[in-house]
This record gives structure tokens, sequence and C-alpha cells, in this order.
């Protein structure tokens, strides 16, 4: 029969061993949440690159638009006889 101390020492021995694998797993836990993380910063990076790429052409868009609204109703004008006056019945 064993004694005492020896059962107390291969008990603290399992506990040891135990507490060592269970930090390895937080270890291994965390290195792949951060790798998560970072995965998941990149995307948010590039979908908000994304937008301003959308927007910013949004914006040019609207601006050619209204710069050539003139001329290109003058060209409307012309082409339709129109002459950019109402008519009345």
């Amino acid at each position: 029969c064993a004694t005492l101390s020896t059962r107390r020492h291969a008990c603290n021995s399992i506990t040891n061993h135990a507490r060592r694998r269970r930090l390895e797993q937080m270890r291994a836990f965390s290195s792949a949440r951060e790798r998560a993380r970072a995965a998941a910063a990149e995307e948010l990076k590039q979908k908000n690159q994304r937008m301003l790429l959308y927007g910013s052409a949004l914006a040019i868009s609207t601006l050619a638009l209204c710069y050539a609204s003139v001329p290109l109703y003058k060209v409307f004008c012309q082409a339709t006889g129109f002459g950019g006056t109402t008519k009345r019945a």
C-alpha cells in the first residue's frame, strides 16, 4: 500500500499535467481567436475600401452628370426642335 505522501505526489503530478494541458489548449484557442480576429479585420478593411470606391464613383458620376447636363439639354433641344420652351394648348 502506498503511503499518503506518495499518493499526494501522484495526485499533484496528474493535476500539474492537467493544468499544463489546459494551459496549452487555452493558448492554442487564443492564437486561433487572434487569427480569426485578424481575418475579420482584414475582411472589414477590404469592405470599407470597396465602399469608398463605390461612393467615390457615385459622387464623381453625379458631378459629371451635373456638369454635362446643360450641353446635353442643348443637344436634346436641337435634335427634337423643342427649343426649351413650354407650349400652351
